[in-house]
């Protein structure tokens, strides 16, 4: 039924009118995951394949399913919003320690192919406050149901972003739209004012295929890579200038 979907979205990507597509919510995407994970391994249910080994061909599902959603959202010129309940995990750091953080409601392999995939995972929460009683020392939450989106990781949940964004925002989608469209642009002229900036330092048969890059319209990813691979040909030269010096 999900492929029937996007393969109905892609043959009428020049007349359909939707900017968005929604998945809501992704654990109960899992099941249909799981049941067609059974039917290809031949079994009854995902446990019947042995310890691990049907989750591990479910995120083999996962990855078609997800590169496939991907792939119909750009040729479809889409947003893909995805929402997902939260549930608590067990993070094992070998610096700090073990401590419990929110995660996606999903199996942990799932999990991490999601929030690997996308370029921002949004936390939405109801703000809450804890209030110190002066004389029992005691805390006590309380809050007026103000629902929030939290934009920066930190220990109690995941999140990730892929430019500046406030770190509390409304959950307003147009907001938060526009907020990401204005950050990831200007990480976007960030980037290229950095290349423009390390083109005197680079190799001149560099400096032309660099300029031919620029004059399109290169993604932040693309722009992110090519700062990268700048600076490791600028450190590469200056290595060799300096080994030739010394002999």
């Amino acid at each position: 039924d999900v492929i029937d979907a996007l393969n109905d979205l892609r043959s009428e990507k020049e007349t359909q009118p939707y900017k968005t597509f929604v998945i809501d919510t992704l654990d109960w995407l899992e099941p249909l995951i799981w049941r067609e994970t059974c039917r290809r391994g031949g079994w009854k249910n995902i446990e019947q394949a042995g310890y691990g080994k049907g989750y591990t061909a479910a995120n083999d599902v996962w990855r078609e399913l997800i590169t496939d959603i991907h792939a119909m959202c750009r040729e479809c010129k889409m947003d893909l919003v995805v929402q997902a309940p939260d549930t608590l995990d067990t993070v094992a750091d070998p610096v700090i320690g073990p401590y419990t953080t929110k995660t996606l409601k999903l199996h942990k392999g799932a999990a991490a192919l999601w929030i690997e995939s996308v370029d921002f995972v949004l936390y939405g929460m109801v703000e809450v406050f804890v209030v110190t009683d002066d004389k029992t020392k005691k805390g006590r939450a309380f809050g007026e149901g103000n629902r929030v989106i939290r934009t920066s990781p930190t220990a109690g949940y995941r999140a990730k972003r892929r430019c500046v964004l406030p770190d509390k925002m409304a959950p307003d989608f147009a907001m938060i739209k526009s907020a990401i469209a204005s950050g990831m642009g200007s990480s976007a002229a960030r980037l290229r004012d950095e290349l423009v900036a390390l083109m005197p330092r680079l190799p001149e048969d560099y400096r032309e295929k660099l300029s031919k890059f620029l004059a399109g319209s290169p993604s932040v990813d693309a722009l992110s890579a090519t700062l990268n691979k700048a600076r490791t040909v600028i450190s590469t030269t200056q290595q060799e200038t300096t080994e030739e010096a010394a002999q």
